[in-house]
């Protein structure tokens, strides 16, 4: 989407009610290509609008869950 010049903002709308998982990326050495670095920013964003939408977010670190929103199971 980026390098179409699209907003991935807009994937917060069209993915609610699914179930997304994604990797920690925004730990570590920043990117010096910039591309590499809008396209961290970018994934950052977006995982920040869609647990400010989400019922759940939990955090899982080697195999175990941490609710960070949303009551445990």
């Amino acid at each position: 989407m980026l390098k179409e010049d699209k907003d991935p903002l807009s994937l917060a709308d069209t993915l609610c009610g699914h179930v997304i998982t994604c990797d920690e990326i925004g730990c570590g050495i920043v990117p010096i290509d910039r591309a590499d670095e809008n396209w961290r920013e970018a994934v950052g964003r977006l995982c920040c609008a869609l647990a400010q939408k989400a019922d759940a977010v939990v955090r899982v670190i080697a195999g175990v869950p941490q609710f960070i929103k949303g009551e445990q199971p």
